[in-house]
């Protein structure tokens, strides 16, 4: 008596004859990226609202040159990460 015929089984797309798929960021380290970005951007604000409040009430603490360099340099690089954060979940989303 023959053995019945079983149709071959697919396999996974990710499991390609090239080894499964490795340029994948995940999702812990894009988590990751934004929540960096939503703090340097919330402290940043925080050290400019700190230097203008310093400005209009005419003091001048110690500290306020380090105030400029976080506001000035902290901004946009916290939303360079927020942005980086979008465009990488934009490209993992169109790759599926």
């Amino acid at each position: 008596m023959p053995s019945p015929q079983t149709a071959p089984q697919p396999r996974p797309a990710s499991d390609d004859a090239r080894g499964p798929r490795t340029d994948r960021v995940p999702g812990a380290a894009l988590r990751t990226l934004l929540a960096v970005g939503v703090a340097v951007t919330a402290l940043s604000g925080l050290a400019l609202i700190g230097a203008l409040a310093s400005y209009f009430l005419g003091v001048t603490p110690a500290f306020l040159p380090v105030l400029y360099g976080l506001s000035l340099f902290g901004l946009p690089l916290g939303f360079t990460l927020m942005v980086l954060h979008m465009v990488v979940s934009a490209v993992r989303r169109s790759r599926v």
